[in-house]
């Protein structure tokens, strides 16, 4: 899914971390803000609506991009839970506003009803729906934090890495192109990232901070075989299987 030859998903992904928060924080202020509820209801359902809407589109153009350049690991995970946390928000924020409004209504400009004669279980349970959307709103907010947190990280721990001052360990080059597994596995940090894949070793040090599936795709097999995780993640994508040969500095020996 792309957007004037753009890929979709990091655009849309700015409107999610700018309307989701902001509906999460609106439902806490107008939760504890009485005086605001009749004002910006109007507004705050809209933004809820745009937000959840958003997160879904966010959602659906992170898998077709990880269908090109691999998964994110765990950013895909928490970009899969984030739209249904929103629908939630929407569904609890949404249906308080609605009750607070029906609320206004039976009790009228003038407040004809005495909230006195009303028992205090009454009480009670007209304040749950409130406390669920102040709940669902807490838990967007913090679920939103942990998938911007872990696509920064997928997107942006390599690059700190590689760029830290610290030099990266001297390759050992074989004469004739082969190496062990024992030597691949003294190659297993960003600085120095080796990996066998498919009888091939392959030095990625430079690719940590390119991939386009984040850093720590590529560093999950540094130092080790990774034939499984590039071969799950990459046995049909054309792009990974043309850029690998690139980095082959030898064979492995069996």
């Amino acid at each position: 899914m792309t957007f004037d030859g753009l890929p979709l998903h990091p655009l849309v992904v700015h409107a999610v971390v700018v309307l989701l928060p902001l509906g999460a924080l609106g439902v806490l202020a107008l939760v504890s803000l009485r005086r605001w509820r009749e004002r910006y209801a109007g507004l705050l359902g809209l933004v809820l609506v745009l937000a959840t809407a958003s997160a879904f589109v966010a959602k659906l153009s992170g898998e077709a991009l990880a269908e090109q350049v691999g998964s994110p690991g765990k950013h895909e995970v928490w970009g899969d839970r984030l739209p249904w946390a929103a629908l939630a928000l929407l569904l609890l924020g949404g249906g308080w506003l609605v009750l607070e409004r029906r609320r206004r209504s039976a009790i009228g400009p003038d407040g004809a009803h005495d909230v006195a004669d009303r028992p205090a279980s009454g009480s009670l349970v007209s304040m749950l729906p409130a406390v669920l959307a102040a709940v669902a709103a807490i838990t967007v907010l913090w679920m939103t934090f942990m998938t911007g947190h872990s696509g920064a990280t997928a997107s942006w721990a390599g690059r700190t890495a590689a760029t830290s001052g610290a030099a990266p360990s001297p390759s050992i080059t074989s004469p004739d192109g082969q190496y062990t597994m024992a030597q691949v596995a003294e190659h297993a940090t960003a600085a120095s990232c080796w990996s066998a894949i498919n009888g091939d070793v392959y030095d990625l040090t430079t690719w940590i901070p390119q991939h386009p599936g984040g850093a720590n795709a590529v560093r999950s097999i540094c130092g080790t075989d990774g034939s499984a995780g590039f071969n799950s993640r990459h046995a049909a994508t054309k792009e990974a299987q043309e850029k690998l040969p690139e980095f082959k500095i030898g064979t492995l020996l069996r």
